[in-house]
């Protein structure tokens, strides 16, 4: 088996959708309308061409890409964008053992059998807000989005529980 590693990437393409709770109806019709698809159930992603579109708490998604992200516009009565690229980064964690690792500070499921392909979720580490996606099939790899800020820190301990 490979030793877990990691990159990170930062800053890193990410745009935060939220629609106004009272416009679900009308924002839905908009995303289906713009990207042929229906918007990500809770806890879950969606794949369009090179932007994954992230679940990212009640009434918001996150856009994210590995190349800049141009979005259409919203009516701002339904919603709004923000792009938060310049204040987000993600932690790509590679080979094996990422699940045990990341088990240790979070208390989520992550077995192979419950946290799969396109599942989201937002949880706190260390006080602080995170994503965390499973983007492929593939066992071995998985995505952490952070605040930029919280970069030296995750790095630190990344590096502390690997010795």
């Amino acid at each position: 088996m490979d030793k877990m590693t990691y990159d990170i990437i930062a800053p890193t393409p990410y745009i935060m959708m939220q629609h106004y709770q009272s416009q679900y109806q009308p924002f839905q019709q908009w995303f289906q309308k713009v990207f042929q698809y229906p918007i990500p159930a809770s806890n879950q992603a969606l794949t369009l061409d090179n932007v994954i579109v992230l679940f990212a708490g009640i009434n918001k998604y996150a856009f994210v890409s590995e190349d800049n992200i141009t979005l259409p516009d919203i009516d701002i009565s339904i919603g709004n964008i923000v792009d938060l690229s310049h204040a987000r980064a993600k932690v790509r964690f590679f080979g094996y053992g990422w699940r045990d690792i990341l088990h240790q500070f979070i208390g989520v499921d992550f077995s192979s059998q419950s946290f799969l392909k396109n599942h989201v979720v937002l949880v706190p580490l260390h006080h602080v807000a995170v994503q965390i996606h499973c983007p492929y099939d593939n066992d071995n790899i998985i995505d952490m989005y952070i605040p930029s800020s919280f970069h030296d820190y995750i790095e630190q301990l990344l590096n502390e529980i690997s010795k």
